[in-house]
């Protein structure tokens, strides 16, 4: 757009086909990388952990058994600020920091100490695929054992070993280890009820020399009882967290409870430092 108006046509650029990318995971599915993947997943699930306690109900789920409620947090830009100056002293990121919040606080309400969270990938390998227009992404699924006597920052460094050795093996399809857990006992309503879904873009562009604000939109609808969605779009702007939930396996008030909770570890750790998991 701003290339048009300056100066009235647009600059070539590279053109890529999907199919390329069928071409390629097809190659992926029948070489020696898909069974070491395959392997390395059955390996992370080779039982099932005891289900959340809102997992364990979800038999009983009537009407519109999709439907989705959200309760917003803001957090302040200076306290969200002085988190990620703390999460650069002890080598991880934010994302990892915030997935320990997450576990930690899961763990304490609900005595679970084997939880499984889903995340996102991009899944494009290549610069052709990420400049290729089309359906790319796989969800992996981070199963984290809870040691209530670490720290939240060690448990974010727990985080990031086991993440980094989840990326060597992104690209083994999520529905194929969900056929696997299937076949387990103690199998219950999929592989994780919980996603973590963590956008950090940079908009701050403008168009015509007006400048660019998002605004997420909720669909209302998730098969995963919650689901949490930071957003950091603007480096001047506050950070949303989006706690989207059933309501009819968590009410307004535990959703509710679980924002504030959220809120009062960050600013804990913002200003006092690190805490331990059993102290939340």
């Amino acid at each position: 757009y701003n290339e048009l108006l300056r100066c009235g046509s647009l600059p070539g650029f590279e053109r890529h086909s999907y199919a390329d990318f069928i071409r390629d995971d097809r190659a992926y599915a029948a070489s020696e990388q898909f069974r070491k993947d395959e392997a390395f997943w059955h390996a992370k699930f080779p039982a099932m952990p005891e289900p959340l306690p809102f997992t364990a109900r979800k038999g009983r789920l009537t009407g519109d058994v999709l439907r989705t409620e959200r309760c917003t947090l803001g957090v302040n830009r200076l306290v969200y600020n002085s988190v990620v100056t703390r999460c650069e002293e002890a080598g991880v990121t934010p994302f990892q920091f915030l997935l320990a919040c997450l576990f930690a606080y899961l763990s304490r309400v609900t005595g679970c100490d084997d939880i499984v969270a889903g995340t996102p990938i991009l899944n494009r390998s290549n610069h052709a695929f990420r400049r290729t227009a089309g359906m790319f992404m796989n969800m992996m699924p981070l199963r984290i054992p809870i040691d209530r006597d670490a720290s939240v920052v060690g448990l974010a460094a727990r985080i990031k070993a086991e993440t980094r050795t989840c990326y060597r093996h992104q690209r083994f399809p999520f529905g194929e280890t969900l056929r696997h857990c299937r076949s387990l006992d103690g199998f219950c309503h999929g592989v994780f009820d919980v996603t973590v879904v963590y956008r950090k873009l940079d908009y701050d562009v403008t168009f015509g020399g007006s400048p660019m604000r998002v605004t997420t939109l909720d669909t209302g609808a998730r098969e995963e009882t919650l689901s949490i969605e930071i957003d950091e779009y603007h480096d001047d702007e506050d950070v949303n967290l989006f706690f989207n939930y059933n309501p009819q396996l968590i009410s307004p008030a535990e959703a509710e409870q679980m924002a504030r909770a959220f809120e009062m570890l960050l600013v804990d750790v913002a200003v006092e430092g690190d805490r331990l998991v059993r102290e939340i």
